[in-house]
């Protein structure tokens, strides 16, 4: 399909401004300057109850000005207005459906089975596309065609302070212990159609961790390789309903479950370190449990009790000691306040 161009679509809700409501991407020829078509590329919105942001993930997909989309929206049967504002958009999508699913991963693994272009990516129904970047992938897809992944740069905004994410991982080493930078830029970070399919596309048992998971196991491919570009590519949301949000100790645990069955099947693989990397994750995520134990306030003697157990990894570890300190001096300026 040939991206709409912002005449043709439905016109933005009162107030709406800027990029996708009243910005477009130009519209690129629609054949390359060979006379051959520009490389397919499809990208997956899984949908629930995602009402008050779907329009605006919608819009920023259709206004790429990119000759050869496929846009899929697989919703789960959503109780809001989503199915409403898709309808808006229907005669513009490669298909779309509503009806109960698994969950997250099973709606994106029925889009992707769906989908017939050379790269893909899934699109959240709270996320963006920036402006051009589906002319960034498409030419470095032209550029690196035997690539597995194509990244560009994830600006993550919604509350608090808007900041780059870092860039994506590229090799397998940097991914596996994925606490210590965590390189999973996901709604920049690109797929081979073919890659993806020759290991089976998504774990749909897995709610939280399916895109580390899933780029572990194409980190194995021989000749895995990235393909990084300098330029913006997607907008990550952050928001108080949204699943790193409201679930984080959920993703941690699931992180970690996916973490040591990778090391138990590739012992040959794992990077050095690896050992020490996971105490110190797993440490943090004790402390996680702690806190959502006693509502997000971590008590002296918990941050203790939960301490000791990793005391051979952590004694040297800059986080224990200051917030040893911190808890110190809290409570120092308590006993001078009585």
């Amino acid at each position: 399909m040939k991206c709409p161009t912002l005449r043709e679509l439905p016109p933005p809700p009162p107030g709406k401004t800027g990029w996708p409501w009243t910005e477009e991407s130009p519209q690129l020829p629609e054949k390359m300057p060979d006379g051959s078509e520009w490389p397919r590329i499809s990208i997956v919105t899984p949908s629930y109850n995602q009402g008050q942001f779907i329009e605006e993930t919608i819009r920023s997909v259709l206004l790429q000005g990119y000759p050869n989309l496929e846009h899929i929206i697989i919703d789960g049967g959503s109780t809001d207005n989503s199915v409403e504002i898709i309808k808006k958009y229907e005669q513009w999508l490669t298909y779309w459906v509503s009806e109960p699913d698994k969950g997250q991963t099973d709606a994106i693994q029925k889009g992707f089975n769906l989908s017939t272009g050379v790269v893909w990516n899934w699109l959240n129904s709270d996320d963006l596309l920036e402006p051009l970047a589906l002319q960034t992938i498409g030419n470095a897809y032209l550029n690196n065609p035997l690539a597995t992944i194509y990244s560009g740069e994830l600006t993550v905004f919604g509350t608090g302070e808007t900041y780059l994410h870092p860039k994506c991982f590229e090799k397998l080493s940097d991914l596996i212990c994925i606490w210590e930078n965590w390189y999973t830029p996901q709604p920049s970070i690109f797929l081979s159609s073919n890659h993806v399919r020759k290991v089976n596309g998504l774990n749909i048992s897995l709610r939280y961790a399916m895109d580390y998971e899933l780029y572990l196991r194409l980190g194995k491919i021989p000749n895995f390789h990235t393909h990084d570009v300098d330029a913006p590519v997607a907008r990550f949301r952050i928001h108080s309903l949204s699943k790193t949000s409201s679930q984080n100790l959920k993703f941690k645990e699931e992180i970690l479950n996916v973490f040591d069955d990778f090391a138990c099947k590739n012992i040959s693989l794992m990077p050095k370190g690896w050992r020490k990397s996971r105490k110190i994750f797993n440490y943090h995520l004790s402390l996680d449990l702690a806190k959502s134990y006693s509502q997000n306030k971590l008590s002296f003697n918990s941050f203790i009790k939960n301490s000791i157990p990793f005391i051979f990894n952590i004694w040297n570890y800059r986080f224990f000691w200051s917030s040893l300190l911190s808890y110190i001096s809290k409570n120092k300026q308590e006993k001078v306040v009585l």
